[in-house]
């Protein structure tokens, strides 16, 4: 272990404790050639054991403006804040299920009828992505395709 004067540290001590972080030795700082601190080194911060579990419990935030010309500004005066973590993990069938029963009411007349405006909406107003956004623009992007 590294042995440095108090007079030394003073003088240098933002220098040592970046030292002390990179090299992740100690040094022991001495008076009169007494210890008087030990500077040593922050311990590893925890990782997570595996990257892939880490999005398990994301949740969809989005807000949806009460009247249907205010979607199309950045703020609007008055709507609803959905959001929250998903439930137990369901299976595909379900899934699907869930997803048909999704209806486009409440959506601008605008997003329905151009669904290919859609991808630009999502990236304007990426706060305004609901379950039916999604829909509308997956459905456009399949009927394009087929």
């Amino acid at each position: 272990m590294e042995e440095m004067a108090i007079s030394k540290f003073k003088a240098t001590s933002l220098a040592v404790l970046e030292r002390v972080r990179k090299t992740r030795r100690p040094v022991l700082v001495t008076r009169f050639g007494k210890p008087v601190a030990e500077v040593v080194p922050p311990p590893p911060a925890p990782r997570p054991k595996r990257w892939l579990g880490s999005l398990a419990h994301t949740g969809l935030v989005a807000y949806v403006p009460a009247k249907s010309h205010e979607w199309f500004r950045w703020r609007s005066s008055d709507g609803i804040l959905n959001g929250g973590l998903p439930s137990e993990p369901e299976s595909w069938e379900a899934l699907r299920t869930h997803a048909e029963t999704i209806s486009f009411e409440g959506l601008p007349s605008t997003l329905v009828k151009r669904p290919a405006f859609a991808l630009w909406f999502i990236l304007v107003y990426p706060h305004r992505f609901t379950p039916p956004i999604a829909k509308l623009t997956e459905d456009a992007i399949w009927k394009s395709t087929a």
